[in-house]
């Protein structure tokens, strides 16, 4: 392993037990904005991870067109509000209602399943520009953001990014990437922001140039949905710490997940929604 990279290791893992007189207020508030018709499943998932890593409040927005297919799926946890939409996608008109919205959260996940038009990127641009918390930027605003990435620098929020391989080359024009780690190293610096690659390995790179590698994971989790989870897991820290930690225990904590789930279904079998549902026992295995 490059010496400039650390890797991400149990011993880096500590989450704090809670004391005994707190209430959801101290937990924080996540307002999860994603969705469109066929593409449900994404917001699902990212909320019910936010939710299992214990934030305070989760909010679910999504287009009204599949408002009550999500509302009556989430099984009340989550606060499910429907936004104006136009075929099937959010339209730009719930634009003013997400930002009065957002001004009451600690973190911002944007992006499962939004699919792509202009609406949508013109809807996540004004997001990004106008939010001032912790962003967690994923999926379909990561291409949103690719038309132009200049936009990141062009925030009061911090901004975490969560691509794979493909929507990275996309985010730095579909360039050859000899070096994952410098590449995202490079990106982090230009554009002010922490970027979390996916992989076979998972890069976490920071502002200031480091670069941390998290080797959890299988090849079970090369599944619709598994990005999801990590957006959502981060999402829920990020209400509850700071931003450059949450995302270090979110990729960690993530890969543990998969583990767990392949280890007692099998890479085959093994489901996103089965990683959530491992999320409490590794959350506990770590809290201190």
């Amino acid at each position: 392993m490059n010496k400039d990279i650390k890797l991400i290791t149990d011993k880096n893992i500590v989450i704090p037990a809670r004391k005994k007189d707190t209430n959801k207020r101290d937990y924080g508030s996540v307002m999860i904005v994603g969705g469109s018709v066929g593409y449900t499943g994404a917001p699902r998932m990212a909320a019910r991870a936010c939710l299992r890593t214990g934030a305070g409040l989760t909010y679910l927005c999504v287009p009204e067109e599949i408002y009550d297919l999500t509302a009556a799926s989430m099984d009340d946890e989550a606060i499910v509000i429907p936004f104006e939409s136009c075929d099937g996608k959010f339209s730009v008109k719930a634009l003013k209602k997400l930002i009065k919205l957002s001004e009451k959260m600690d973190a911002c996940v944007i992006g499962p399943g939004m699919g792509r038009c202009r609406a949508v990127n013109d809807l996540v641009t004004e997001l990004i520009v106008n939010y001032t918390g912790k962003l967690i930027i994923d999926a379909d605003a990561l291409y949103s953001v690719s038309k132009n990435v200049e936009i990141l620098k062009d925030t009061s929020s911090e901004i975490a990014i969560t691509p794979h391989h493909g929507e990275f080359l996309r985010l730095i024009g579909n360039k050859e990437i000899p070096n994952e780690a410098d590449a995202c190293r490079l990106f982090s610096e230009r554009f002010g922001c922490i970027t979390i690659l996916k992989g076979p390995e998972t890069y976490v790179a920071f502002q200031d140039g480091t670069v941390l590698l998290s080797d959890r994971g299988n090849p079970g989790m090369a599944t619709g949905g598994s990005g999801d989870v990590l957006a959502g897991i981060i999402g829920g820290f990020s209400a509850q710490f700071e931003l450059e930690k949450a995302v270090q225990i979110g990729a960690f904590i993530h890969g543990e997940t998969g583990d767990a789930a392949a280890a007692e279904l099998g890479q085959y079998s093994m489901l996103p929604q089965d990683m959530i549902q491992m999320l409490p026992k590794i959350i506990k295995k770590y809290t201190k």
